[in-house]
């Protein structure tokens, strides 16, 4: 009785050293792939719902910044296509960009616009939650 209670107790420290061992091992070794281009902003959680399917990615003050710089969209012209940004999610171009928000809301499926002083609003590829679907988003200006 001894032995089996001895061989449970070292079969259950020989699980954690290796489950620690290949936690360890993947967390150094997992690496994110980022699109390329001229700018490349990582859009990161908390994404606020706006309604529907919108989110608004929020962004630090230094990327805030960055988009200041950049073209938007006009959100009152729906034949402007000024904004050269891009949305990715993972490694998947989403779009159609350049959307108005009742499409982005409404419709999903991937609609996006950044429109100066607002940010960047988005939709997933299948309308999930991006705060939940595991998924990296980036903002590209190819």
């Amino acid at each position: 009785m001894t032995s089996r209670r001895g061989l449970i107790w070292g079969l259950a420290i020989a699980g954690v050293v290796v489950y620690f061992a290949l936690a360890t091992y993947f967390e150094r070794s997992y690496h994110v792939s980022r699109p390329s281009g001229k700018v490349v902003l990582s859009l990161t959680p908390p994404f606020l719902r706006e309604s529907g399917f919108a989110y608004r990615g929020a962004l630090l003050l230094e990327d805030r910044r960055t988009l200041a710089n950049i073209p938007s969209d006009d959100p009152n012209n729906a034949e402007d296509t000024s904004s050269p940004i891009q949305i990715w999610e993972d490694q998947a171009l989403l779009g159609p960009g350049h959307s108005s928000f009742e499409a982005i809301s409404k419709s999903g499926r991937g609609h996006f616009a950044h429109w100066t002083g607002r940010g960047i609003f988005f939709s997933t590829s299948d309308n999930t939650d991006p705060n939940e679907n595991r998924r990296r988003y980036w903002a590209v200006v190819p």
